[in-house]
């Protein structure tokens, strides 16, 4: 998708920070992650009867591009110290680590939006 609107240098940063924003959205809606023996037995459609909608978008601006994730969740994101022993709520200190600029809305249809803007330089250009 980024090669098709002429960003294909911000691959990396991209994908960090759609992977944090969609992993905090499906941590937010309270999305489960199915079993193993889930996974063995049903495939792709494992827990499917458990997943609720969340979704992303890219779209391009002159200098970047801008990534949104919508999710269900009224509760905004929260910018937590970085603790090097914890492996989990790291995401948005990388979103902000990363980002040029990032932070939330809630649209009046429900549940809110996390949105980061990702630059050139984001990606050393």
């Amino acid at each position: 998708m980024l090669r098709g609107i002429e960003r294909e240098e911000l691959t990396a940063p991209t994908q960090l920070i759609a992977s944090e924003l969609v992993t905090g959205a499906i941590k937010a809606s309270g999305l489960r992650t199915p079993t193993y023996e889930e996974i063995e037995q049903f495939g792709m459609y494992a827990g499917v009867e458990d997943f609720t909608t969340i979704w992303l978008g890219i779209y391009p601006i002159s200098d970047g591009i801008v990534l949104e994730v919508w999710d269900l969740s009224r509760n905004p994101p929260i910018l937590a110290a970085l603790d090097i022993g914890d492996h989990c709520g790291q995401g948005v200190f990388l979103v902000d680590l990363i980002s040029e600029c990032w932070g939330y809305h809630r649209p009046k249809t429900g549940g809110k939006v996390v949105w980061a803007k990702l630059n050139r330089e984001a990606a050393g250009q």
